[in-house]
């Protein structure tokens, strides 16, 4: 605390009431606490004035601690809120995996399924041009075969006719032959109706 001055009085110890003596130049014992109850007053209203400051100012911190608890109050139920959507796309993330690994699943047996396909359409590709080329030689042989016997009939009705009309290949004869045949039948003819 400092000591103030003053031109009407002489300046005061701090220890001026412990001793008997008096100090230089003081005439009046009253003096001295009158002088103190002063200084004692200035100095309080000094330390209530500080005190006052130091107040206000814990009150704008205080202040500033209420916002900033406003604000953590906020942000906590910001987090929280983050906190439950983060949950919720950790719920959605596990079930579009679970989607994904039976569409894998799906996929790898479509796969395989499509190999075995293919696999299957190939073999059906190369039995069909066996059997196709296999067709194709039964046809001509056919056609041969049939070709054949035609010509083995005609050949036969030929050689029937042949040792039928008892002829040859000479055409004088076979006109002999055909009357020689034609009386022969009507011989038969008529036999057969005189019977």
């Amino acid at each position: 605390m400092q000591n103030m001055q003053n031109p009407n009085f002489s300046q005061i110890s701090p220890m001026a009431g412990l001793y008997p003596c008096t100090p230089q130049g003081l005439t009046n014992p009253y003096i001295q606490p009158i002088m103190q109850s002063t200084m004692n007053q200035a100095s309080e209203t000094n330390k209530i004035d500080n005190l006052i400051q130091k107040v206000d100012q814990m009150f704008q911190k205080m202040s500033v601690l209420d916002s900033l608890s406003d604000k953590m109050s906020k942000f906590h139920s910001t987090l929280n809120t983050l906190v439950s959507n983060v949950d919720n796309v950790t719920k959605r993330v596990v079930e579009i995996e679970q989607s994904l690994e039976f569409l894998n699943t799906k996929y790898e047996t479509s796969k395989q399924e499509h190999d075995t396909v293919k696999k299957d359409i190939k073999e059906i590709k190369q039995c069909y041009t066996d059997v196709s080329s296999n067709i194709t030689h039964f046809c001509t042989d056919l056609e041969d075969l049939k070709e054949r016997h035609i010509d083995l009939q005609t050949r036969s009705m030929r050689e029937n006719l042949c040792i039928f009309w008892n002829t040859s290949n000479k055409p004088e004869e076979k006109v002999k032959k055909r009357t020689n045949t034609h009386k022969l039948y009507e011989n038969q003819f008529k036999n057969r109706k005189s019977s």
